[in-house]
């Protein structure tokens, strides 16, 4: 789902990679720190 978000974001929604970058990056620290306070068992971000 995170991918295809991006992919959207890129393609569809026409920003540039930079801005999807830093996009990508804030909700990867978003749901780190869901994972550090116990909202979230696990980042979808990690692959096990």
């Amino acid at each position: 789902m995170i991918l295809d978000w991006r992919d959207e974001l890129l393609n569809e929604g026409g920003l540039c990679p930079d801005s999807v970058a830093k996009d990508h990056r804030l909700l990867k620290q978003a749901l780190s720190y869901a994972v550090e306070i116990g909202a979230l068992q696990r980042s979808p971000f990690i692959i096990l």
